[in-house]
């Protein structure tokens, strides 16, 4: 085992653990009715549900996934089109009927515990993050391994600490810089799917582009996109050769590409999202998307 591959579960046990503080504290900072929360469901409607909701999918979808292995049945090696098909193709929760609060906060806390547990062995055997599972969400599906199944429950769990801490601080609150490694996880793991997003039809017809997506801020940087013959490329760093560079904070790509809450347009109106070099190369790479859930509030889960 590398010393790269060791660090792997403890970076991603310390993150998980520093994103569940950090919920918990927000949530406990925040004026939410949690007569509204409602039982924990992978939709996520209002504030007061995001805990049980978090622990819905990692129960239902991570450590169902990861639990049974390379052991699923015909039915089930298929990726999931909607919310709808990811609760049916998720393990069943015996509190998900249960609104009771304390209830669900100890579930949730079981539910971290096991999460711990397996990051744990993992950091002792890599091995166990690289056994084979069937990941049933639409971008990364298909015959996966394990650790692809905890990266997406890191990036997940990022994206909703995300939401609360915007709800209670605002917008323009700077992501605190105890988030950064995961910010800087989360990051990378939508990076490396927005390639997947790309229009195959528009694609085909599209020349040759390069474009650098960086962001601001404790845990940014910088992807570059290598948009060619018919495919685009994404790696971490700069171009040089860059046709343009999207600046922008954190928590503007949550709110404008992971949430919806706010278009791309009025964030370069308003100075959120910076443009450099040539704006009709931007506006040609925001062409080439195709965002299935851009009208959903509940997309979150089902990637």
């Amino acid at each position: 085992m590398t010393a790269k591959s060791a660090s792997m579960p403890l970076a991603l046990h310390a993150e998980l653990n520093q994103l569940w503080s950090s919920m918990d504290a927000l949530i406990a900072a925040g004026e939410f009715d949690y007569e509204e929360a409602g039982p924990p469901r992978l939709t996520c409607d209002v504030p007061a549900s995001i805990p049980g909701h978090v622990a819905r999918f990692d129960e239902g979808v991570v450590l169902h996934a990861v639990g049974r292995r390379a052991e699923v049945p015909p039915k089930d090696q298929h990726k999931v089109r909607s919310v709808v098909e990811l609760e049916q193709w998720s393990a069943p929760v015996s509190t998900a009927r249960r609104p009771d609060r304390e209830a669900t906060r100890a579930w949730v806390c079981s539910t971290r515990t096991a999460i711990d547990q397996i990051l744990t062995s993992a950091h002792a055997d890599d091995a166990d993050l690289n056994q084979p599972i069937w990941w049933p969400l639409p971008l990364s599906g298909g015959w996966q391994t394990s650790r692809v199944a905890f990266e997406a429950c890191c990036s997940h769990t990022w994206n909703h600490v995300v939401e609360l801490w915007m709800r209670n601080y605002g917008p323009g609150e700077p992501i605190p810089d105890s988030l950064g490694p995961a910010t800087n996880r989360a990051l990378n793991h939508y990076a490396s799917q927005i390639s997947r997003l790309l229009d195959p039809e528009r694609l085909a017809r599209f020349s040759a582009m390069t474009v650098v997506m960086e962001f601001t801020g404790p845990g940014g940087g910088a992807w570059t996109f290598h948009v060619r013959d018919g495919g685009c490329l994404v790696r971490e760093g700069w171009a040089d050769d860059a046709d343009v560079v999207i600046t922008q904070s954190p928590g503007t790509f949550a709110r404008t590409f992971l949430f919806g809450t706010q278009s791309q347009l009025h964030a370069v109106v308003a100075g959120d999202i910076r443009v450099s070099g040539s704006v009709r190369a931007a506006l040609a790479f925001r062409r080439l998307f195709h965002l299935p859930w851009a009208k959903s509030r509940s997309h979150s889960a089902a990637r």
